[in-house]
């Protein structure tokens, strides 16, 4: 199943209406995961932070009715196996060093997502690696520029038992953190 992240509530509301699809959730402290299976093909995902408009919405007019069984073709399934993994968790970047961030276990998962906020006041080159023994770490694809003030995503479709992320920033910001999550589904 392919795992689609929608970029607002309002047209994750739209899509799912449309579709008559039906909305599973889980939620943390901090937020809420929804999801919506289109036809055993698609997984149509957003996140809705606590404490906003969206989620207030999401609380008062959808929640009730969400997490109902799961249906694909007349017959019932369980919600996806999901986990985050934090590989930056505000980390307040100072210099031009090679950060490494904490590494994440994947067993029994598939890397889906990895979501950077830079919320440095400098660009920020991430590149991710993998590793089999969570000792030696390849890299995987090539580095991206994560502009300063940015909510970002890529999608990633390689398997590694563990996953981090190494950031770089080619002037030493003065201010802000960075934060770095790996959203995944199980196998």
């Amino acid at each position: 199943m392919q795992t689609i992240i929608v970029d607002t509530w309002t047209n994750y509301k739209a899509l799912v209406a449309s579709k008559t699809l039906s909305i599973q959730y889980e939620s943390s402290d901090v937020d809420y995961k929804l999801y919506s299976a289109e036809g055993g093909t698609f997984l149509w995902s957003i996140i809705l932070n606590k404490g906003t408009s969206d989620a207030t919405d999401f609380e008062n007019n959808y929640k009730a009715l969400a997490n109902a069984p799961l249906m694909i073709g007349g017959a019932e399934v369980s919600s996806p196996n999901v986990s985050e993994g934090v590989l930056f968790n505000a980390e307040p970047i100072r210099d031009t060093a090679a950060h490494n961030s904490a590494a994440s276990a994947n067993t029994g998962y598939r890397v889906k997502t990895v979501i950077v906020n830079n919320g440095l006041n400098q660009i920020v080159t991430m590149q991710c690696q993998g590793s089999r023994d969570n000792t030696n770490w390849i890299n995987i694809g090539g580095t991206w520029d994560v502009a300063t003030a940015t909510w970002t995503y890529q999608s990633c479709d390689t398997y590694f038992p563990y996953m981090r992320a190494i950031a770089t920033c080619s002037v030493a910001p003065a201010s802000g953190t960075l934060s770095m999550w790996l959203e995944k589904v199980g196998v």
